[in-house]
């Protein structure tokens, strides 16, 4: 499981304080872990389209990474999309794995398979 890079999500659009996400391939296969994990679905785009090369797709959380992306009820939606990575943030930080946090980052980025 080797990290391809460090993918930034920030809660809004001057980027101050963006939380790190380890990005991944998207055909990844994780190892049960005893934290919590902050997750989200990425694919490549044109630059000039977004002014980014990513875009979030979906955003998720899950107390079993492992399990949730084994069972998971997006991934169509995940493969009609083109995803190719999976950004992952393991933290038990209480604000991170808040709704409050989780929906403000969904309103700024907007994932398609959220909906």
């Amino acid at each position: 499981m080797d990290k391809i890079k460090t993918l930034f999500l920030a809660e809004c659009e001057d980027y101050i304080d963006p939380t790190p996400f380890g990005l991944y391939s998207y055909d990844t296969s994780f190892k049960p872990k005893p934290m919590s994990a902050l997750y989200c679905m990425v694919r490549e785009i044109d630059p000039k389209k977004l002014g980014t090369d990513h875009e979030i797709i979906f955003l998720g959380s899950a107390d079993d990474l492992k399990y949730a992306l084994e069972h998971h009820t997006k991934t169509e939606c995940f493969k009609s999309k083109g995803v190719k990575y999976i950004g992952v943030r393991y933290t038990d930080d209480s604000y991170e794995l808040s709704s409050s946090f989780y929906d403000t980052l969904y309103k700024r980025y907007e994932p398609d398979c959220n909906l």
